[in-house]
């Protein structure tokens, strides 16, 4: 149905309202999120709380636009300053972002992609703050990235796990044991 009616092999998020209510309860201000899709998660975390900010990444340029379109329809236009759209890579975004001097770490990093390089995970915990949320969803996509995805995040002893929905872990990095 959402493929058909926005015209590109793109699914919503499907537990979108547990991950804004997850974002509100824990107060997150600076959200990240990687693969941008129809909008649908961006939209639900910018109306579930009113002080976040969200930068999302997305490679498609036709799925970003249909993707701010939808943001605007469902946030309005006022929420522009608190919605940053970016079209690129997420890793080559990584590493021009890692090399600033002062980066800002995000309180909440959601990756929603399919994609092709799991051993990224370790990297983007680097943009992480301590006590930050880190979703990573389509983990059992491919049962090699599930492996790499699931060993990364709840074997490492960097993060707590606080649930998994279907292809969906959710887990917080520990603040204990933080690694920059």
């Amino acid at each position: 149905m959402y493929q058909i009616f926005n015209k590109m092999g793109v699914f919503p998020f499907e537990h979108y309202n547990y991950l804004a209510e997850l974002a509100h309860e824990r107060g997150c201000k600076n959200i990240l999120e990687i693969g941008t899709g129809l909008g649908i998660s961006s939209s639900a975390m910018l109306m579930m709380n009113p002080d976040a900010k969200v930068t999302t990444l997305e490679k498609h340029v036709d799925i970003l636009k249909k993707a701010k379109k939808n943001i605007f329809n469902i946030c309005g236009e006022g929420v522009s300053e608190r919605a940053t759209f970016i079209n690129e890579r997420y890793f080559d975004w990584l590493d021009t972002y890692l090399a600033q001097e002062d980066f800002k770490k995000f309180d909440l990093v959601f990756l929603d992609a399919y994609v092709s390089r799991y051993n990224e995970v370790e990297r983007l915990g680097k943009v992480l703050a301590d006590g930050g949320l880190f979703v990573v969803s389509n983990i059992r996509t491919d049962m090699t990235k599930s492996i790499m995805a699931k060993e990364d995040l709840l074997y490492s002893g960097k993060y707590e796990f606080i649930k998994m929905l279907d292809d969906t872990v959710f887990v917080s990095k520990n603040i204990s044991k933080n690694e920059n």
